[in-house]
């Protein structure tokens, strides 16, 4: 039986990295995975971003960016936004918890039952790490 990929990464070549859910709660393989993404050589699917959101949370996936340096960590509100950004344009919306598509033109993500909603920016950037409020 294959198991489900939700996450790739390029190295090392030249097969790369093949991740399932249960590789993304090794804190080594998350490292690894964002450090990839810093130079567009590993993708992350809506499950993988839905399972990171779930497991690790907003404050652990910070931690473990602070040390990846994917994403620059020194403005947590942009810090956040990037995070949600990436996740949206895989297809999850970790702020409603929902899959679909996301349109960055229109801002706009379409859940899979059809639902539309505007993604509010404003309210995402005003979100901290340690706020209480996990997405």
């Amino acid at each position: 039986m294959e198991k489900e990929i939700v996450a790739w990464r390029k190295q090392p070549e030249p097969k790369g990295t093949i991740y399932a859910p249960g590789d993304l709660s090794r804190k080594e393989a998350v490292i690894a995975l964002f450090s990839g993404s810093k130079t567009s050589e590993a993708y992350i699917n809506a499950d993988g971003w839905q399972f990171l959101f779930d497991y690790w949370g907003i404050q652990g996936l910070f931690e473990i960016d602070s040390v990846s340096g994917w994403l620059d960590v020194s403005d947590e509100g942009e810090w956040i936004s990037r995070l949600v950004y990436f996740s949206l344009l895989a297809g999850y919306n970790p702020v409603d918890g929902e899959k679909g598509d996301y349109d960055p033109d229109s801002g706009k993500f379409i859940s899979m039952e059809g639902f539309v909603k505007m993604i509010d920016w404003d309210a995402i950037h005003q979100m901290r790490v340690d706020d209480g409020s996990d997405l």
